[in-house]
């Protein structure tokens, strides 16, 4: 998921989520809910303007559903979340669209879209109404022109992984992105934070090398880990003995 910003990297908060609570009810929903349903419970934290947070943890810890819950997908049961300092139920679909992309990990398309046609979509959210043409008209040129540099952006055949992509993104435009990865060391090479959760709890937050302590990623994950320092990014990386 990502979230336009002004410039660079600052202190300034895009999210803030205090005592945020999430629950599919009782004995339903994903696997990793808890008997009484709740995915997350009591989750406190902020997200940086400029910067890309990794959600890590075992599944079923509440990644995917944190990540629902900050591109408003479903709202929270308990708490709030605050975007750019305003509460996110405040915004109005269209206007919440020209802020946030959100990036599911499977998507379906009902209909044989192209792929020009499905990202031009994409468009539909920063038209102007009372245009000439209007929220319902024919794409413009400016449409068609930021369709066809996303496409070529997004082509991975040009790109190592997405990762990189998202990097030079955050890099060059500034976008806030946030993250969900099952890979430790991806996660750790590519992200200025990482939090950690557990059974819906929040367990770490905090730069690569607070997080990813063995008795920390022992614990969560159960499992023994080794974990030392990449020779060329002195980041921490995480193997199996």
């Amino acid at each position: 998921m990502t979230a336009e910003k002004q410039s660079g990297k600052t202190d300034a908060v895009a999210y803030r989520v205090e005592g945020v609570a999430f629950s599919y009810g009782s004995r339903r929903g994903p696997a990793g809910a808890d008997a009484d349903g709740w995915a997350l419970r009591g989750l406190t934290c902020d997200v940086h303007e400029g910067e890309i947070l990794g959600i890590i943890g075992p599944n079923g810890s509440g990644k995917s559903t944190l990540l629902k819950l900050l591109g408003s997908i479903m709202p929270p049961q308990q708490g709030t979340i605050r975007l750019q300092g305003r509460p996110l139920n405040s915004f109005a679909r269209q206007e919440l669209a020209r802020i946030v992309a959100y990036v599911p990990q499977q998507s379906s398309v009902v209909f044989p879209f192209t792929l020009a046609e499905f990202v031009l979509m994409g468009r539909f959210p920063h038209r102007q109404s009372g245009g000439a043409l209007g929220w319902f008209g024919w794409e413009t040129a400016e449409d068609v022109r930021v369709a066809g540099q996303s496409m070529e952006v997004l082509d991975l055949r040009h790109q190592v992984d997405i990762c990189a992509i998202l990097r030079r993104l955050n890099r060059e435009q500034g976008l806030t992105v946030v993250l969900v990865s099952h890979d430790l060391n991806l996660a750790s090479q590519s992200c200025d934070r990482l939090l950690l959760l557990q059974e819906g709890a929040l367990i770490r937050l905090g730069v690569p090398s607070a997080v990813l302590q063995p008795e920390v990623i022992e614990s969560v994950y159960r499992c023994p880990v080794l974990i030392d320092r990449h020779p060329a990014s002195g980041v921490p990386r995480v193997t199996l003995p």
